[in-house]
Formats: C-alpha cells, structure tokens, sequence
C-alpha cells in the first residue's frame, strides 16, 4: 500500500497524542513527516544542482576541461531523485521525469567516458 503525503479528505477525527505515539512507536510515518522528508530532498537536489553547475562552469572556463563527469553526477542524482519521487507518489510527471534525467545520466556518462579515451588516445591528458 502506497502511503501519500497528501491530505485526506474523509471525516476521521484527529489522532489523539496516544495513537500519534503508538504509531512513531510502529515506525510508520505520519503525513507531516513525509512532506517534510519530500521538501528536505526538493532542496537537497537544487542545492546539489547548484553545486554541480558552479564546478561545472570551473572546470569548462577556468580549468578549460571536460564538464562532463560533473554532469554525469548531477544527471545521476537527479535520475535518483524523481524514480523515489515516482515510486513513492505514482505521479506520471516523476516518471517522465525519471526517463529524461535517464538519457541524459547516460549520454553524460557516455561522453565523459568517450571523451577520456580519445585525449588518452591521441596523449593529451586533462589536469
């Protein structure tokens, strides 16, 4: 059984403060907390996002080298982020999401891997 974070919409009381502590006892989450956990990796995934973008920027203008590993990380992440949020929600935006941030986690991959053989190859070493 799927568990969601939005609210429901039926006429069930609140919990009283003993249900509420019989269920952190069990484990189970309550709707606040998987928003709150939802929220913590919307924000980890766009400060990761920034991150990546500044190092990538670095390496291609200051370093004048390939970018493409950081964006192979960046893709990576992302990739891992929407199939959880796809998992968890079921939305089909996550999933599409999910397939995109995929292709483009493999064509950074690809690039990266493709581009070290061939400067290994013609003995030009990236510093």
């Amino acid at each position: 059984m799927k568990k969601s974070c939005r609210k429901k919409t039926d006429d069930k009381a609140p919990l009283s403060k003993e249900e509420i502590l019989k269920r952190a006892s069990n484990g189970d989450y309550d709707e606040r907390e998987e928003l709150i956990d939802l929220n913590g990796g919307d924000m980890a995934c766009l400060i990761g996002m920034i991150m990546c973008s500044l190092i990538a920027a670095l390496k291609a203008f200051v370093f004048k080298s390939n970018p493409y590993d950081i964006f192979a990380v960046q893709f990576t992440a992302y990739t891992a982020y929407y199939f959880y949020n796809y998992r968890k929600l079921g939305r089909k935006k996550y999933l599409a999401a999910f397939i995109i941030m995929g292709i483009l986690a493999l064509f950074s991959t690809a690039t990266f891997v493709l581009s070290e053989l061939v400067s290994k190859a013609s003995g030009k070493v990236d510093e």
